[in-house]
């Protein structure tokens, strides 16, 4: 293994939570969180299985049905049975889950913006392509976890990919 493949290794573990505490630290106490995450998810990636939200959140399943039970009651979360396994239940975003998601998703955008502030716009295309290349590559090796979200993600079940971006 090469130096500077060490030290990506490194960035990427720093970086990953360092950019999910920064954006979310920014946000009402009330809107960081798991439930919120959940709901931005949906709003990019919606129509999927409860179990690949669970794996992406890293969360049991038993913590994702009361996440999704707490969401619904509140309005915000409609779950439906997955014609494709009907032991399965889809989620989606109610229009008052939308809007909900739809400010954090902004709210999202504008820290990403405060962070790449100075950061030329021939490095954040750079950034963005590999983000986008490496993504691809973890989905077409099943992640190499042993959770297999991307499996779930790209099941030959689901019409709908998960596109690249959270």
């Amino acid at each position: 293994m090469s130096q500077q493949t060490e030290h990506i290794t490194k960035a990427l573990l720093v970086f990953a939570p360092l950019y999910r505490g920064w954006i979310e630290m920014q946000l009402s106490a009330g809107h960081q969180g798991v439930k919120t995450r959940l709901l931005v998810m949906l709003l990019h990636t919606p129509h999927m299985q409860m179990r690949y939200y669970a794996r992406l959140l890293g969360i049991s399943k038993a913590h994702m049905t009361t996440l999704v039970d707490e969401c619904t009651q509140s309005g915000l979360v409609v779950r439906t049975l997955d014609i494709h396994d009907r032991r399965a239940s889809q989620l989606s975003l109610t229009t008052e889950g939308i809007e909900f998601a739809e400010q954090v998703w902004a709210h999202y955008v504008a820290q990403t913006a405060m962070i790449l502030d100075g950061v030329s716009e021939a490095q954040r295309e750079v950034f963005l392509s590999v983000c986008v290349q490496l993504t691809e590559r973890m989905h077409a090796m099943g992640c190499g976890s042993a959770s297999a979200v991307c499996d779930t993600a790209h099941s030959s079940e689901h019409d709908d990919e998960p596109s690249a971006t959270p």
